[in-house]
């Protein structure tokens, strides 16, 4: 049973998810090192192919899996004065499985960015065989029927 953690979760995949779900020991681990093995290579095919970061899916798995060892406790455990509650680890690990999916489902998103010049779209929306816009989106937040963006002088622009 191996248990490892640099200290620095740039160095693996395996880092940054121990590091993801707080499972970085000393003294304690969750999960040994083969156990998020397996679940990066359900996210990513291999060990080798997951990326050095970003691997909040498998993190996210690996907190299911954490979270499925402390529902599998006892609710609580009292030793005199002492009084161990499962239920809010529990709750807890949920809420973390569910952020680290929303993270993953940002992080897998791309991002693209384009754009025309102003001159490019003047001469586009002169020529009759060009496909026309049927929305477009002026200063990132107003949307717009195509015409309404061309002035009666032919201009672009609101």
């Amino acid at each position: 049973m191996a248990y490892t953690y640099s200290g620095d979760p740039t160095t693996s995949a395996k880092d940054e998810i121990r590091f993801l779900v707080q499972d970085t020991g000393p003294t304690k681990w969750y999960l040994q090192d083969a156990e998020i093995s397996y679940q990066i290579s359900l996210v990513s095919g291999t060990l080798q192919n997951a990326p050095a970061q970003g691997n909040f899916l498998a993190a996210a798995y690996c907190a299911d899996a954490i979270m499925a060892q402390f529902s599998s406790l006892a609710e609580s455990k009292a030793v005199g004065d002492l009084n161990l509650s499962y239920s809010k680890r529990v709750e807890n690990y949920q809420a973390l499985a569910y952020r680290l999916r929303q993270r993953a489902a940002i992080a897998g998103v791309p991002l693209t960015v384009t754009g025309q010049s102003l001159a490019k779209k003047k001469i586009l929306l002169g020529d009759p065989d060009a496909t026309k816009a049927e929305v477009v989106v002026d200063g990132m937040n107003y949307a717009a029927p195509a015409d309404v963006l061309q002035g009666s002088d032919g201009s672009v622009g609101p």
